[in-house]
């Protein structure tokens, strides 16, 4: 019988707390972030504290700042004037005056790797995708002598280097690597094959 009676006991405790309501029993949800365009690279803020200041700090390369208030329903949009593609290594975090907090950081998958191939032609080009959007890049090409070339990436991640007129084909043995100023890095090395 006493038995019985604690059970009851802590049930009625149990229950009472689901009553008054936890974060967990109520179903408060944490403030978030996602991204919900690409131009202008716009993100919103859910969950956050109704009339909330919020300041979300992006960085891409470089930190950018941007502030907003949240709606009635903890609700808020902002807007960075940066180009960002699907390959952009990216962070986010929103900090709230009234203590909401929020990050975000996308996972890039293998095919956002930095790429760069060399072509063959009258002139020798090395071309480049998934690099930062106007990150500065510096093209070497190493065989018997060394080239170097310069580059700014579009807004597309991708950039073009004409090396000129080289004395090097799809033959010859050689090492590209590029080097991006804000952290991108590709590098290739290609075996002499007999032609």
């Amino acid at each position: 019988m006493r038995v019985g009676v604690i059970a009851v006991a802590v049930l009625a405790a149990a229950l009472l707390g689901l009553l008054q309501g936890t974060g967990a029993a109520t179903g408060a949800v944490a403030p978030a972030l996602r991204v919900v365009g690409t131009s202008p690279f716009t993100v919103r803020g859910t969950f956050f504290k109704p009339g909330e200041r919020v300041t979300v700090t992006m960085v891409a390369g470089k930190r950018l700042t941007a502030r907003a208030s949240a709606n009635a329903r903890g609700i808020f949009t902002v807007k960075f004037k940066v180009p960002v593609t699907r390959c952009t290594k990216y962070s986010l975090k929103a900090t709230g005056a009234l203590g909401s907090r929020a990050t975000f950081t996308p996972k890039l998958g293998v095919a956002c790797k930095p790429k760069a191939t060399v072509e063959f032609g009258d002139t020798v080009a090395v071309k480049g995708t998934n690099f930062t959007p106007g990150e500065r890049v510096t093209v070497t090409l190493a065989a018997e002598e060394t080239w170097t070339g310069h580059a700014v990436v579009n807004a597309k991640g991708a950039f073009t280097v004409d090396l000129g007129a080289l004395p090097l084909s799809n033959c010859n043995g050689y090492k590209l690597t590029v080097a991006g100023s804000r952290g991108s890095r590709f590098t290739f090395t290609h075996p002499v094959v007999p032609c």
